[in-house]
């Protein structure tokens, strides 16, 4: 066949007296190959069994034994078909392993959360508590825990200094090794508390991270700007893990926002309305008991327009 090499083909014939030699441990010296013979006294060379002066006499040897025996015809190993073939198959392959190894590697869904806050166990023994409409994804990187985030979640991070903790938002990014903490990220802000231990945080287009120390919070509203840190009311994070949303001088709007985001809905407010400053407490096990307690506040009206919208009339109107 002429994808093999002649059974005589003398290259072959000193492979096979070389490997013999080896196995037999025996010298090439009683070969009956000149080539064989010489390669023998220069391997004598190099380990100092001849003399050194010899060397280069040896080596001219066999270089000339190599020339004279160039011209014997060559049998190639693969037919140029089969060549071509072996070519191609190797870019196909190689194209492959480099699409495997190198296409970005997708998230994976960790858990999700629908009308109901739900408690998760991550693989290395953290835990996540996720608001409703909320989603964590976990991302393939060695010696890294790391997630991404979508929509609200309380982290207790098991400490581990080898593998560090990290979770991904739209807006920015929080490192940890070991701490409690809340991470909000809804639409383009993303907000952190610190309950326990040490967070660093930044924005995602912004080199330099601020480190926070527990009670403080961190807000990202601007994804090339260092986040901003204040001191912060823990109840005001946290409160959803109870049903309950606490606030204090914030926004209608501020509010109104909280419960879009908690019943997946959408709330429109007169202009007039947005900026009135609230403080209180609603209830979060009920979406109608929440806009009733939320419009004796407003003096109004929420009116239903959709299955998921509502919108908001004062009693002025």
């Amino acid at each position: 066949m002429d994808n093999q090499l002649p059974h005589n083909d003398p290259d072959l014939k000193r492979a096979r007296s070389i490997r013999k030699a080896k196995q037999d441990n025996k010298s090439l010296e009683d070969s009956d190959d000149s080539i064989l013979q010489q390669l023998q006294e220069y391997q004598d060379i190099k380990h100092g069994k001849v003399l050194t002066s010899d060397k280069e006499k040896v080596w001219h040897n066999i270089s000339s034994e190599i020339s004279d025996q160039s011209s014997t015809p060559v049998t190639p190993l693969f037919s140029s078909s089969t060549m071509k073939w072996a070519v191609a198959a190797v870019l196909i392959l190689g194209a492959f392993i480099s699409y495997v190894i190198f296409q970005p590697q997708q998230p994976e869904l960790v858990a999700s959360s629908q009308q109901s806050i739900k408690t998760v166990t991550l693989g290395d023994g953290s835990s996540v508590t996720l608001r409703p409409h909320s989603k964590l994804y976990g991302v393939n990187k060695p010696n890294t825990r790391q997630y991404q985030l979508e929509g609200e979640g309380f982290f207790e991070v098991t400490h581990n200094p080898n593998r560090p903790f990290a979770v991904e938002t739209s807006s920015g990014t929080v490192n940890v090794l070991g701490t409690t903490f809340m991470l909000s990220s809804w639409g383009q802000k993303m907000q952190v508390y610190l309950k326990e231990g040490s967070v660093q945080v930044k924005a995602s287009e912004q080199d330099s991270a601020v480190v926070l120390e527990p009670g403080e919070s961190a807000s990202v509203t601007n994804t090339k700007a260092i986040p901003s840190v204040q001191l912060a009311n823990a109840q005001e994070f946290t409160d959803w893990m109870n049903q309950q949303m606490v606030f204090s001088d914030k926004s209608a709007r501020q509010v109104v926002a909280e419960l879009e985001q908690q019943f997946n809905i959408s709330i429109s407010l007169p202009k007039e309305v947005t900026q009135n400053k609230l403080s209180g407490a609603l209830s979060l096990n009920n979406l109608s008991k929440a806009l009733n307690d939320l419009e004796l506040v407003l003096n109004g009206k929420f009116v239903k327009m959709g299955e998921q919208s509502y919108r908001f009339e004062g009693n002025s109107q």
